[in-house]
Parts: structure tokens; sequence; C-alpha cells
């Protein structure tokens, strides 16, 4: 008992003393010493305070490693304990409070953690006998602004103003540690709502994972990081030590293991890891994994994405890193996708937006799939690039060569390329299909220089694909040096040769055979079906067309065939050269010559005129912005005719020009010129003029003009003597007027007609302000009274006025008349659908449409032949949108295609209930009735409605119908007829009894007679089991159709069976290869089309 006592009253009696803070604080640091001298490290605390039985509270705190660095320091630190166990080394803490710590990893020189060297000292210390290994555990750590370091001083200086791994600070960590546990090597616990700062400026806003520093490796699980913008979640962070079990040689021996979950990653917070992005402001969704060392790492299911469309699925490998210039680099892209719109939304370092060539915004979205391989410095790409403008396969090596530059090798090919879309050019050009050897240069991707060998398998320039073209040469923005071939079914062209805008002075140089080219098919002439051409081109020049242009060209056995016929050019020369220091061009072929003297810029041209309308009509016209000068001192040319007859009726122009006509003229230093054309004679229209001679003067502000003829020969009809126009000018003022025959007296064809113009802005100005719409300068023509005189009878022109502006035109009762006949024209035409224009005709003679529909000057046209007497009104109305016609006409003695048919009333009416015009017309030969038209047309919806009855018609207007295989058709019909549709999409269907009708088939030279009906359906003009008689009255059936494109190209599918039957019967003149008369028995079969006419006979 009395031990028992002593016992109690011992602690009893200490515990007084015990509680004083300086006894504890002595205490501590005499066991402080002991383990310091036991573990041969620096342990020390300063004021200790034990509050019994569980409450400890020391402050500065500080452990050493054995190179006196701070492993652990606290300012202070208080603990409740909840466990110790001396005998098993277990010491087990509750809430722990960390003010101010410090922790740093510190790897010497050779290679040793702080950490591990320290643990190592405990692992040893607890292998003795008598001791258990230590083991601790925190329940709650609250750590405030502490600091970590992790320090390799191993390591080299980095000089940029990245994250240094080797060399890592963070300050200002605040967070709480859990379940904090320390056994054998194991370190682990559990972060909550950790915040730090890096030395260079990264910040952690938030951040939760499990830790774990086991058997050497660092281990963290299920992060997540919310830094200044990025949001990760990281799965798994795994750095495992090198071989030695350290992390001395952390580039190539420590492995990582980073597992990311879709996260998102903002590049401020990526520049701080990596150079190359500062200064850029971007965001990227990003997840997968990447592991390996940092010289051999790899990345697996890695998927990016950014913007409205950007998206990436990949893998990579890359070896020798942190050396990204030597680095192997293998990107497996599984999916790429992305726009131009992402793309130039990306502002790189500096805020500078990323340019693009302007195709790319046209090219949709971007989809690539592939591969990289090699070096930045060489590496092949290989893959698909798809988009909505095609699609683009690549086997191509790429090398930089230099700032922005790369050199690029191999194939690539490109299926349905849409260069009308990538140029904005969706009139003239369609898709591309290409493959091509190319072996180039680029810089920025946007010019691209050298050799290309290829084949185009086609390509869409105006409507038509081209095939089999094939490239083989040098290639740059502004060169060509090398062959392309065309193969093609419609056009055979090799070209060799260079064409160089890359110097000062471009140069040419090459040679062109167009061995034969379909211009129809081609689509570069669609309005005759026979277009060709043929041609060998040599070229030669440098040099600019405004200075010092030398060189010629030349076109040798070329030939263009149209309509038929065939224009040979044998002798076509166009040379530049300097004479007297003078730059001259000289061009001289079969049918004219022509010589240009002096210094011009042709960019220039443009200026000059907008200048010279400024200048004269300056209401009208405002002064070009930027003025080019095109005239240097004096430009002169001349302009000589010859051979035009050929040239004249090959071209069909309807302007024929005499052979030994001249054009002379000469233009001084923009501020003058003069023209002049002499002309033995010229026709246009259908008006031929004789003996002409046009004088053209231009000055600043001044223009004159004028036309001497000895005739003209007007419409075919009126032949007027010593015939004049003159067209003057002043600012905004002009006179026109014609004289013909003795102006001073009133004989037989005499005449003259002058009209005064005015250009008005302000009144222009003020209209607008009335109706409250933007108008421009008016126009007044003053039409003075005067008298023309044929043959006939004496025509008088009555004083008038016409007033013109952007949206109006007024006449101000125009009339023109004689004692028998008048035109009347009065009203307006405008945008305001109450305005309305009014025409009035009493006895006019149709009979001159004859030549302004071009009949009697082009013998390959139908001349129709008109003739008759026209009165009546017509009221135009609503011409701007839809335009309706009303009105009451009346055609006297009417003659077509020389079919009489008498009277023909037409008449149109407005129907306002059914919003259409009712037409009818109806002809009256002497009481016949043969023709009634009736019908309605839509002006809204442009659409004609019109049932034609025939009785007893003359079948005469079936000539321009079955021209393409047949002529002087004759007879008479009778039937019904429907032609119906919008007004160039007309249909006709119906049928007609052809009475005593013949016809000749042109080609056979045989006429045949037929009593039976034809058949109109839509687009078709039917022939079934038609029987035909030849001349001797044998006997055919006719079976086929003629069809059509809503009445234009005509193509006709006719067989014929006979019994000996008259199948051929022409003459030498017709066809000297094959003639004669011919009668057989079987099956002919006639088809025509563009450029063909055939015929299958089986007899």
């Amino acid at each position: 008992m009395i031990l028992l006592g002593i016992l109690v009253m011992i602690p009893a009696l200490l515990y007084p003393v015990l509680r004083h803070p300086e006894i504890q604080t002595l205490i501590i640091k005499r066991i402080t010493r002991h383990f310091s001298q036991e573990l041969r490290s620096t342990i020390s605390v300063g004021k200790t305070e034990f509050i019994f039985f569980n409450r400890l509270s020391m402050d500065d705190v500080l452990i050493r490693d054995k190179n006196d660095d701070t492993l652990i320091y606290a300012e202070k630190l208080s603990a409740s304990i909840r466990r110790i166990n001396t005998d098993r080394n277990e010491y087990t803490l509750g809430r722990v409070l960390i003010q101010n710590p410090v922790f740093s990893l510190i790897t010497d020189t050779a290679g040793v953690q702080n950490l591990q060297w320290y643990l190592g000292l405990l692992k040893r210390g607890s292998e003795k006998p008598s001791q258990q290994p230590v083991s601790l555990m925190i329940n709650h750590a609250d750590i405030r602004n502490g600091s970590f370091s992790l320090i390799n001083r191993s390591a080299e200086d980095r000089e940029n103003n990245t994250i240094d791994f080797n060399r890592l600070h963070l300050g200002s960590i605040n967070g709480i540690l859990e379940d904090f546990s320390v056994k054998k090597d194991t370190t682990s616990f559990s972060i909550h709502g950790l915040s730090f700062e890096e030395s260079g400026g990264f910040r952690v806003r938030k951040m939760s994972s499990d830790f774990a520093v086991a058997d050497r490796n660092i281990i963290f699980t299920s992060a997540f990081i919310n830094s200044d913008s990025s949001v990760l979640n990281i799965p798994l962070v795994e750095l495992r030590s090198g071989p030695d079990g350290t992390f001395s040689n952390f580039i190539n021996n420590v492995n990582l293991d980073i597992r990311l979950d879709k996260s998102l990653v903002y590049t401020s917070d990526l520049q701080h890891f990596l150079a190359p992005l500062n200064g850029m402001h971007e965001h990227v969704n990003i997840g997968g994994r990447v592991f390996g060392t940092i010289a051999e790492l790899r990345g697996r299911d890695i998927k990016l994405s950014s913007g409205k469309e950007t998206a990436m699925d990949c893998d990579f490998d890359l070896s020798g890193l942190p050396d990204i210039m030597n680095s192997f680099i293998y990107l497996g892209i599984h999916q790429l996708n992305s726009s131009a719109d992402d793309i130039k939304g990306i502002r790189m370092p500096g805020g500078k937006a990323v340019k693009l060539p302007e195709y790319f915004h046209r090219m949709g979205t971007i989809s690539f799939n592939g591969s990289f391989t090699g070096f930045t410095t060489d590496f092949v790409a290989y893959g698909k690039l798809e988009s909505e403008a095609g699609n683009l396969n690549t086997d191509i090596s790429l090398r930089p060569e230099g700032k922005n530059q790369f050199k690029i090798k191999g194939l690539v090919t490109g299926n349905g390329i849409d260069l009308g879309e990538i140029t904005d050019n969706r009139d003239m050009l369609g898709d591309l299909s290409i493959r091509a050897d190319v072996d180039m240069f680029t810089h920025s991707f946007n010019k691209f220089s050298g050799e290309i060998n290829g084949l185009i398998d086609s390509v869409e320039i105006n409507h038509y694909k081209y095939r089999n073209i094939s490239l083989n040469g040098i290639i740059n923005d502004k060169t060509w040096d090398g062959s392309i071939k065309i193969a093609d079914d419609n056009i055979k062209l090799d070209m060799l040769g260079m064409l160089n805008f890359s110097r000062e002075l471009p140069e040419f140089d090459f040679t062109l055979n167009l061995a034969k080219a379909d211009l129809y098919k081609l689509h570069l002439d669609r309005s005759d079906s026979t277009s060709a051409a043929s041609m060998l081109l040599t070229a030669n020049f440098r040099g600019k067309i405004d200075e010092n242009l030398e060189g010629e060209v030349k076109l040798l056995n070329s030939s263009l065939r149209k309509y038929g016929n065939t224009l040979e050019m044998y002798d076509f020369s166009l040379r530049s050269f300097m004479d007297n220091k003078q730059p001259s061009i000289s061009l001289r072929t079969d049918y004219l010559d022509a010589d240009l003297e002096g210094y011009f810029n042709p960019a220039g041209l443009m200026s000059f005129i907008g200048s010279a309308k400024a200048g004269l009509m300056p209401s009208r016209y405002d002064w070009p912005e930027t003025q080019t000068g095109f005239v240097r001192d004096t430009l002169s040319f001349v302009v000589n005719f010859k051979n035009t007859d050929k040239f004249n009726s090959f071209f069909r122009t309807g302007l024929l020009i005499a052979d030994k006509s001249t054009i002379t003229g000469e233009i001084v230093a923009d501020t003058a010129a003069h023209i002049k054309l002499l002309s033995p004679g010229l026709v246009f229209k259908g008006n031929t003029f004789n003996d002409l001679v046009i004088d053209i003067d231009y000055s600043p502000f001044l223009l004159g003009s004028g036309l001497r003829s000895s005739s003209l020969n007007f419409l075919g009809h009126s032949d007027l003597k010593d015939f004049s126009a003159d067209f003057s000018t002043i600012p905004d003022n002009f006179i026109f007027s014609l004289n013909w025959g003795n102006s001073d007296s009133l004989s037989a064809g005499t005449g003259s007609f002058t009209a005064r113009g005015t250009s008005m802005r302000e009144a222009g100005e003020e209209a607008g302000k009335e109706t409250g719409k933007e108008t421009g300068p008016v126009m007044l023509i003053d039409i003075a009274s005067s008298d023309i005189i044929n043959q006939d009878n004496q025509w008088k022109i009555n004083h008038s006025t016409i007033l013109l502006d952007s949206n109006l035109v007024n006449f101000n009762k125009l009339l023109i008349h004689n004692e028998n006949s008048y035109y009347l024209i009065d009203g307006s035409l405008s945008r305001n659908q109450e305005d309305s224009l009014r025409l009035e005709f009493k006895n006019i003679d149709i009979s001159p449409l004859n030549s302004l529909i071009g009949g009697k000057d082009n013998s390959e046209k139908l001349s129709l032949d008109l003739k008759g007497e026209l009165s009546g009104k017509i009221l135009l109305t609503d011409v701007y949108r839809n335009p309706l016609a009303e009105g009451d006409l009346r055609i006297n003695g009417f003659s077509i295609l020389r079919g009489e048919y008498g009277t023909l009333p037409l008449n149109s009416a407005w129907n306002n209930e059914g919003k259409v015009a009712e037409i009818r017309a109806e002809n009256n030969l002497s009481g016949k009735k043969m023709l009634d038209v009736k019908g309605s047309y839509n002006p809204q919806l442009r659409h004609l409605d019109l049932t034609a009855s025939a009785d007893r018609l003359p079948v005469d207007a079936l000539n321009p119908l079955l021209n393409t295989f047949a002529s002087d058709i004759s007879g008479s019909a009778s039937g019904k007829v429907r032609i119906a549709g919008e007004l160039n999409r007309l249909i006709m269907k119906g049928s007609l009894l052809a009475e005593n009708t013949s016809m000749t088939i042109d080609y056979l030279q045989t006429r045949y007679k037929l009593t039976d009906s034809v058949r109109f359906d839509s687009n078709n003009i039917i022939f079934r089991d038609l029987k035909l008689s030849d001349e001797r009255g044998n006997s055919a059936m006719l079976n086929g159709k003629v069809s059509h494109n809503h009445f234009k190209d005509f193509n006709a599918d006719i067989a014929v069976s006979f019994n000996d039957f008259m199948v051929i019967n022409t003459r030498a003149r017709d066809n000297e290869d094959f003639y004669g008369t011919a009668f057989a028995t079987g099956i002919v079969t006639i088809k025509t089309g563009q450029n063909l006419i055939s015929f299958d006979i089986s007899a």
C-alpha cells in the first residue's frame, strides 16, 4: 500500500511542475537534441506547450536534412493527441493546425532526395531488434499560408519563364489534409480545398486529390484542379522513380502516367508550362492518357475540342524531348474537324489573328484523318482531307527550310474539289479531280513553287467537264515553265513553254497547238452547234505593255468554223517592238492590218473614259476616285481592212465593212482625241452607208462627231442622198441632228431631224423629294419640228419633248404623220403602276420589219416576207415588274411567208376579275376565216395560254420549224392547237390535218406529198402512219417526230418505210461524191441534231 501511494503521489506532486511551458519546452529540446544526435540531423522546436493529457502546441518546429537544408518547418503547430504507443512506435494525432509551414524536397548533386534519406534513417532505426517501425497518423490537418519547394540541384538552369520542375516553388498554400499516414516507406494523405501560387504566377484556386509516396513513387489519384481559368479532372498522376530509386534523371528515368478526363484548359494557364503559348488567350477541352518518360512520351486516346466545330481524336509518340527540334514525332490523327471561322478566331502570341487564304473560308467544315511521322525539320504527312469543297489525299513529306517555309514532296490526289466554291466563281468553275507528284516549296502555305507532274482527271470550266489534262513543269504563283496537254473528246491541245510574271518585265515563250476544239460543246459558243477552232500559235515576248513590250505572236494554219462555214487564217502576226524610241504594236492578218504607236497603259482606259464622261455630263457622272494615266504623250493608230467579204459573212455581226476601209486616230496625253473612219461602204442591221466618213473629236468638256455618207439605204426602202448626222456636246448639253437631200427645199428625198438635250441634277433631286424615292439627274430632250419627204408623200415630226431619269421615260405627244398615216407615242413608263404609255398607229406599212428581222441581209435566216398596213392602239403599263399590253390593232392586207390572210384584227383587253389580259385574233380574207386565236396572258406569272383554230390555213409557217431537214413546205392545214406556258418555255399541243401538203427532203432532194394529220405534243411534232407519195405517185409510210426545246434546238428522228419509192434525186451540185436518182424498197431512218445528220438505209 505504501508503494502504491508513492507511485500515485509522484505524478500528483510533478503535475504542477510539468504544466509550466518553460519546463515543457526544456524537456522537448532535450528530446529533440537526442533525436538529432541519433538521426544525425537537426531537429528543433521553439516554445512548447502540452496541455494534459492530449493537447500539444509547438512553435518554430524545424527538421533539416543531412545538408542542413530545411526539410520541414512550421512557425506554429498545434495538435490533439489521440494515441501514443511507444512500444509499437505508433503515434496518432487528431486535429492538427500548421501555420506558415515550409516543406522542401531537395535532391542533392549526388541524386539523393532529402525526404527519402530521412525516411531511410527512420527505417534503419526501426530495424533495431528493440524497436518497431515508426507509424504516424494525422486525422485532420489544417495548413495555413504554407510553402513547398521541389529542387534538383544537379539540373541545369533554364532561361525561359515556364515552370521549372527542378526548381519548383509554391507559396500561399492553404488547405486541409486528412488521413495523413506515414508507415514504413509509404506516406499518404487526402487533400481538400488546397490553393497555392507558383513563383512564376501560375495559381491553383482549388484542388482536391488523394496523394501517396510509396516505394519511391509519387501518386495522385482522383484529382480535381481549378486554376485561374482551367478546370482539370485527373483520375491519376503517377511519377515512378528511376532504376536507381531516385528522381535525379527526371527526363530520362522518371516515368509519368497521367490520365485526364474531359477537362477545360486555357492557354493562359498552359503558358506557364509551354513557352510558345505565351500571349495566347484560347481554351481547349482535353482528355486522354499521357505516359512514359519525358524523353519517350506517349499519348493515347487524346481528345481535344475548341470553338464551334474544331475537334481532334489522336495518338502520339514523342522521342527526344525536351529538344523538340530533334525529337522524332508520330502523330496519328483518327479524326480532325475544324473550320475557317474557328481557326481565324485563334489569337496568336501578341494578339495577332491567324490569317487564312480567302478560299479557306469557303471550304466549310474541314475533316482530316491520317498521320504525321518524322521530325519537325522533316516529316511525312499521309492522310485524307475532306471538306464541303472536295477531298484531298496526301502522301507527302514536309521539311522546314526556314521561317514559315516548307519543302513538300510526294503524291497529292484530289477528288470533287469545288473550284467554284473555293474561288467564289461558281458560274465559271466546277469540280476538279487531280493526281499529281509534287516537289515544291511553300511559304506560309499561301505561295507555292516547285515541280509538278500530274494528271487532271476532270475539271469543270464554264459548265463543261474537261478530261485527261496532263501537267509537267515548274510552277509558282507567277510562273509556269513546262507542258500542258489536253486529250479530251472535244478538245486536243498541246502547250509547251514558259509564262513568267515574276520579274519586273513579264516574259512569255511558248507554243500552243490546238488540234481541235468544239466550241459549242465546250460551251464557248452556244449560238452555233457547228462552231469549232484549230490553230498553231507561237508566242515570244517580254516587257510591260505600257512601257517596253517586245516580241511576237503568230497564228499559223489556223481556222474557225461557224454556221457551217470555215474561216482560214494563214497569216496572223502580232508584233511589239521599239521604233524611234517609241513602243509600237503591229497586227498583220489576212483580213485587216493595224499599227499602234506610243506609250499607253491599258489600266488607265476606264479612267480616261470616266473622266471624259464626267467632264461632258457632270450632272450625271462623277469623276473617278483614282486617276490612272492612259496615254503618256501621243498614241496614234491606223487600221486597214482587206478581204472583208468572207470575214463579214463568216461572223454575221450584222456589220459589214467594205475592203479598203480605214480607221485612223490619235489620243494626246489624256486630254484630246481624234478618230476618223473612211469606208467605201458599210452595212449595219440592213442599213447601207455608201462613201462613209465618220469624224470624232474630243477635248476636255467638248465632244464633236459627224457622219457623212453619199447615200443611206434605210431598211431597204428609202435611199437617202447626201446623208449626214452630227452630235456635239458642251457640259450637260447636247445637240443631235440628221439631214439628207437638199434640206433647203421640200423636194422628194429630203429631210431633217434635230434634238437638243439638257441634263439637270437639281430637277432630279426635287423630283426625288416629291416622290420620296431616290432618283438621278433628269435628261430633257427637246425634239424640234421637222419635215421628211420621200417619193410618196411628206411626213412631219411635231415638236415634242422626252423626259428621262433613272425611273421614268415620259413622251409628250411625239407625233410623226403625213396626210394618211401617223405614229403617236404619249405617256410614261415608270415603276409607278398607274403610269402608262400609249402607242397609236394608222396605216403604217409593216414591211420594213423584214429588214429588222434580218431576212434580207442574211441568206441563212428565213425571211418572213411580212406585208400589210397596221392601225390601232396599244397601252403599256407596269413594264418594270409585270408588263402588260392592252390594245386593239388591225392589219389590213396581212401577208406572211407569201401567204395571204386579208384583214387580221388583234385585240387585248384586261380582265380585272381574273387578273389576265384576254387576247383575240382572227383573219378575214374576203369573208373567209382561216385562223381564229383566243386566250389570255397573266402578266404576274408571265404565262401565256392561247388556243388557235385553223381552217385550210397555209402551212408555209412550218418552214422555220422543220428547216433542219425539210424545205419548200406548201399546202394547207385544218385543226386546233393550244400554245401555253411561260414565255420562254412555251409548249404546243393539238393536231392539224395537212391537206395537199408537200415538202422537199433537202439531203435527198426528193419531194413528197401527204394528206394526213400532224400531232403536236408538248415539245414534239409527231408523225404517225403518215402516207406519203413521191413525185411519180409511189407511196410510203412516215413515222417519227421532230423534237425541240421550247421551239429551239430542233432534232429529227424519222423513219420511212417504202415500196419502189423514190429515195434520192440529187445532182452533182447537191453532192459531188454521191448523186443520182434511185427507187428502193425498205426503210430509211433520218436523224438530225447538234453537228449531226445521219441516214440509216435498209433497202
